[in-house]
């Protein structure tokens, strides 16, 4: 990791085995290498660096307004289809209307196989 980048957070970050599912690593209890198999990170306990790798995929970053909780989730298309901000939200274990969501940058509007798939998902709701 960059050292200036370093010196601004008070821990390294947790860095996740991204898998392009909906899976949500809670930091405060993982305990294992699979539990960091997953696209979304969560943390309740102040001081712990969320943080997800993204290309062409869409970061969102989260938390609640009261700062008590933060995540970070990589939501590429199949993780939106199947549901990765659905679980990272529960996961968080707060009101909806009590979250804030930051995007960061991704791929153009020309993405048709993301639309598809959410369009897929909400069909069969």
């Amino acid at each position: 990791m960059d050292v200036e980048l370093r010196r601004w957070l008070p821990e390294d970050p947790i860095w996740l085995t991204q898998v392009h599912g909906n899976a949500v690593c809670d930091v405060d209890s993982a305990h294992s290498e699979s539990a960091l198999r997953a696209d979304a990170v969560v943390a309740h306990n102040a001081g712990r660096v969320c943080a997800v790798l993204t290309a062409d995929c869409v970061p969102v970053l989260l938390s609640d307004r009261a700062g008590s909780v933060v995540a970070a989730a990589h939501a590429g298309w199949r993780g939106l289809a199947t549901g990765v901000l659905e679980a990272t939200l529960a996961a968080m274990r707060v009101e909806s209307g009590e979250v804030l969501a930051w995007l960061g940058p991704a791929i153009g509007p020309r993405c048709r196989d993301l639309l598809h798939a959410f369009q897929a998902r909400q069909m069969a709701r």
